[in-house]
């Protein structure tokens, strides 16, 4: 009986021993990059000879002794991870290819398993140089900045690896790119704005230009134009020219652009006209010559959407009568000469803003 369960034992240890292992049994290419247990991690940073990541390109690990081969393809940083199985370890080989499977790097290396292990390569060969793209998004209506706004720029490299990047415009509406040579030039494109129609912009690739300056204006979506016509009358009675409105404030739409114009009156009936987006403003009226001007300043909100609106603003201006001076030359008094100096106060209900008037004498008795 001791012989019989001696004889089973042995059987039973041989056929162990000899079973093949089920990861020594598939030695196929492994393209997916990772087994389904994976327990070593090899991370690869790779690089060209002037720091420049190797993006796009295919690294391979080759085991030497029979654990097949693993790869995958480098990120916009030049790196990537391989996932051998456990049966994977010892001595092996690190290639580098481009997408013409031209290998451009080989290490040899030594894996340790259920370890993690992280190796530095430089590519052989020549780098993409890099484009510097930089510019500013604004508003081709009414001139202001755009901050916050998502703008992409994609293209091919020189190795046939295409790239996306993406920057969101400072508070200056600024953005800024450094992007890999690519031969068939670069595709800008701003995002995500509902208040404006999207735009885009091809630039070609100039040899020897390695920075480009751009500005992208958007066009605002708005049914149509919408104006302010604003007039000043003498208590009602009549128009009180003026030499220029100026008007300032912040639109009320999600880009809260600022808004800042002087406008001129256009005819002979006192009226102002101008285009203005829905926002909350202030106005200044100038009236008089340089360094002598009466101004106005009032606020008010302004609402629209693709109408007109008409505001009148009514001033009292009543007569002061007459001042008399003396006149003299500056070798004493020739006599006393009464001139006229017609006022006007400008008034609103809420009190008095301002005051103008000048003498009306003959200059040649001065």
């Amino acid at each position: 009986m001791d012989r019989i369960l001696s004889s089973f034992m042995i059987i039973a240890i041989m056929s162990f021993l000899i079973s093949p292992s089920p990861h020594h049994s598939q030695m196929s290419h492994d393209n997916s990059t990772r087994d389904m247990n994976p327990t070593t991690c090899i991370s690869v940073n790779l690089t060209f000879m002037n720091g420049t990541p190797a993006s796009g390109f295919t690294v391979e690990l080759d085991a030497l002794t029979g654990g097949g081969s693993v790869s995958n393809i480098t990120d916009n940083a030049g790196r990537t991870a391989l996932y051998p199985g456990p049966s994977f370890f010892g001595p092996g080989t690190i290639y580098a290819m481009d997408n013409s499977s031209t290998r451009r790097c080989r290490q040899e290396v030594y894996i340790l398993p259920f370890h993690s292990q992280e190796f530095d390569f430089n590519v052989s060969g020549p780098s993409p140089l890099n484009i510097s793209i930089s510019g500013i998004v604004s508003d081709r209506k009414w001139d202001g900045i755009i901050s916050g706004a998502r703008v992409e720029v994609s293209g091919i490299d020189t190795f046939g690896n295409p790239f996306n990047l993406t920057d969101i415009t400072t508070i200056d509406g600024a953005f800024h790119f450094d992007v890999p040579y690519a031969d068939g030039g670069y595709h800008i494109e701003v995002l995500d704005l509902p208040s404006f129609h999207g735009t885009y912009l091809d630039i070609p690739l100039i040899p020897g230009k390695n920075d480009y300056s751009l500005e992208l204006k958007l066009q605002p979506i708005i049914p149509e134009d919408s104006t302010i016509q604003l007039r000043f009358t003498d208590n009602g009675s009549g128009t009180i020219d003026g030499d220029m409105l100026h008007i300032s404030g912040t639109t009320s739409d999600m880009n809260h652009l600022p808004f800042d114009r002087s406008i001129p009156c256009q005819n002979e009936t006192g009226w102002w006209k101008a285009e203005v987006p829905d926002g909350e403003y202030g106005i200044t009226w100038y009236s008089g010559e340089p360094g002598e001007n009466l101004t106005i300043d009032m606020s008010f909100q302004l609402v629209m959407n693709g109408s007109s609106i008409v505001k009148e603003f009514p001033l009292k201006l009543p007569e002061l009568g007459n001042i008399e001076v003396s006149v003299r030359d500056v070798s004493g008094p020739i006599g006393n000469s009464s001139v006229t100096w017609p006022r006007r106060e400008f008034l609103t209900d809420n009190g008095l803003l301002g005051m103008e008037g000048r003498a009306a004498t003959d200059p040649s008795g001065v």
